[in-house]
């Protein structure tokens, strides 16, 4: 660039910071009305017009959001243990009381591999293990099946065998001195197997599932509760009676007590609600950390702080030990994916509890919104585990190459070079 365009360029820059100071002069000295159609959501002020509610889309349909200007990098203080995990009001401390995030990876296998009588589609030894703590890892999540686990319904893996394998990577992980996050991924009510994931989690079997798994590792503090991947329980339609708001309202209610929803196959079930479900696990004496996700797939976290006009208490669960996270999932499909929404949605929940991104990756075979939503996270302390550690050549969602963690490109990369540039 010549040094006369420079020139030209410092002077109208000037004349424009000027005129800005003057017109905000202006701007702020007259009062301002407070449009009916917006409604307090946290500490935001944003308009009720509904957002694009969350559906599924092709690479080539998302369209692309005006991105703000991310955060610097904020360097990580590294914590000498992560044993002892609890809720700290929104921030998660170790035994010692030290504040402590958690970076992670998913180890997607476990959730499906037992329907053919084996456990994963890969290593999950400790050198695997190893291989993650290369990329400053601290956190594996690990799917499971309803099904496989109860040992009902025809599994290839189920029952004893796979819990027993279930623990033993689970006892491999925290003796490295990693969190593992179990994550209910699978579920079906009555006869059905559990192959694939639906809306709510069924009070048909998850009583028993959750009953069982925090029996088996209430005394492993490096273990993590998620007690439902990705909860759609009412699908949003254009015609539904009183609209966007009533919607969310109602699916929220619907996620803390329970209702009727329909799975992936048309079979309607009953839906057990989260209190049902906390309550089951303390019931076994486990003090866990308990995960509570959103709607619309874990991606709608908003009504978990209150607000006005609805339930100024917010929609989460009553745990007598108040050790309880948000969970939510972040891809660039999501309604909500650029850092104004964030700042609306998500900022404010962040105040309150903490946050941990049970998933997030791009879609798209682009490295895009994991560069702009990772140094946000940072911004505000929450914690971020990637989807998914696993070497899948014909799809973009993996992060390795291989099992001794050869970054993928271009997404598996930028995870890589955030993780190495904070740490």
């Amino acid at each position: 660039m010549s040094a006369p365009y420079k020139n030209k360029k410092r002077l109208f820059a000037s004349f424009a910071i000027l005129f800005m100071a003057l017109f905000s002069v202006s701007f702020f000295n007259t009062s301002q009305t407070i449009d009916t159609n917006q409604e307090v959501i946290g500490a935001s002020l944003i308009t009720k017009t509904p957002p694009t509610p969350f559906k599924k889309l092709t690479p080539t349909s998302i369209a692309v959001k005006e991105k703000l200007s991310a955060p610097s990098l904020i360097p990580v203080k590294r914590s000498s243990s992560l044993s002892g995990l609890r809720v700290q009001g929104n921030t998660l401390v170790n035994a010692g009381g030290e504040s402590v995030r958690l970076f992670g990876a998913n180890r997607s296998g476990t959730e499906y591999a037992c329907l053919n009588g084996n456990f994963s589609d890969g290593p999950v030894d400790s050198n695997s293990l190893k291989a993650m703590q290369k990329w400053h890892l601290n956190t594996v999540r690990v799917p499971l099946n309803e099904s496989c686990w109860l040992g009902i319904n025809s599994t290839g893996l189920g029952g004893i065998a796979y819990q027993n394998k279930v623990k033993n990577y689970v006892d491999t992980i925290t003796a490295s001195g990693m969190v593992a996050i179990l994550d209910l991924h699978w579920n079906a009510p009555g006869t059905e197997k559990a192959v694939g994931q639906n809306p709510m989690p069924d009070a048909d079997h998850t009583p028993s599932f959750w009953r069982e798994v925090a029996t088996t590792f209430k005394t492993n503090d490096k273990v993590i509760f998620d007690l439902f991947n990705e909860p759609d329980p009412i699908p949003f339609r254009n015609d539904y009676p009183g609209g966007f708001s009533q919607w969310q309202t109602d699916d929220f209610n619907c996620l803390l007590n329970g209702c009727e929803v329909t799975a992936k196959n048309g079979i309607k079930y009953q839906g057990i609600g989260m209190q049902k479900l906390v309550d089951v696990v303390r019931e076994t004496g486990a003090t866990n950390i308990i995960m509570i996700a959103g709607i619309q797939s874990a991606q709608t976290i908003t009504q978990y702080q209150g607000n006005n006009n609805t339930n100024p208490k917010g929609y989460m669960p009553i745990d007598p030990l108040n050790n309880l996270a948000v969970a939510m999932h972040q891809y660039n499909r999501a309604a909500c994916s650029d850092v104004q929404c964030w700042e609306a949605t998500i900022a404010p929940v962040a105040a309150v509890y903490p946050i941990i991104t049970g998933e997030f990756g791009d879609i798209d075979c682009t490295a895009d919104y994991t560069k702009q939503l990772l140094p946000w996270l940072d911004k505000y302390k929450i914690s971020y585990v990637g989807w998914t550690w696993d070497v899948w050549p014909e799809s973009c969602e993996g992060l390795i190459k291989n099992y001794t963690g050869t970054p993928n490109k271009p997404y598996g990369q930028a995870y890589y070079n955030h993780l190495k540039s904070i740490h």
